[in-house]
């Protein structure tokens, strides 16, 4: 075994550690929601981060898509801090709640840096979520997002997306973005 391959199953090795360590620290509500939140990040963007920070970026996620109707996008950008926010990061954050549909991703990217700020993580979990006629959140459901999945009953599919950027300290700066 090469020692890139030993150093790549270590890194999955304490991703997967910290992401447990997550797990075993959030509200019971929201078990479920964190394998998936961080199914795709790649370990070096995760390892060496506070269990904290996790939770807290994942808590704010949730709360931004606590209540949103169909066809309308939510937004938020953030430096969290510890002491207003409960965790913190060396980055700012933008956060959205959406309707599932192509390109997403791509489009969110592109936005960003033609605003010239760069990127540093993206994190891009879907989910099926149950929400009633005002669009409160009921539940993110345990079930994974499948090409030409039956749709759960009662339940829309979302793309939750969590791109980490340069820092920001500008209120109104984060509030153009």
């Amino acid at each position: 075994m090469s020692v890139t391959s030993r150093g790549s199953r270590r890194l999955e090795e304490a991703r997967d550690a910290l992401i447990a360590r997550v797990e075993k620290s959030i509200t019971a509500d929201l078990t479920t929601v964190v394998t998936r939140y961080f199914d795709l990040v790649a370990p070096e963007d995760l390892v060496g981060t506070e269990v904290r920070d996790l939770e807290g970026l994942i808590k704010s996620h949730v709360s931004l898509g606590q209540s949103r109707l169909p066809g309308i996008s939510k937004v938020q950008t953030l430096t969290p801090a510890l002491d207003t926010h409960g965790w913190q990061s060396l980055h700012s954050v933008v956060q959205i709640v959406t309707d599932d549909m192509p390109f997403l991703v791509d489009s969110v990217s592109a936005e960003i840096t033609q605003q010239g700020r760069a990127i540093r993580v993206v994190i891009h979990p879907r989910f099926w979520v149950k929400r009633d006629e005002l669009g409160e959140l009921i539940e993110i459901l345990n079930r994974d997002v499948l090409p030409g999945a039956q749709t759960p009953d009662g339940a829309i599919q979302e793309s939750w997306i969590s791109v980490e950027i340069e820092r920001e300290s500008d209120s109104s700066d984060l509030r153009q973005i």
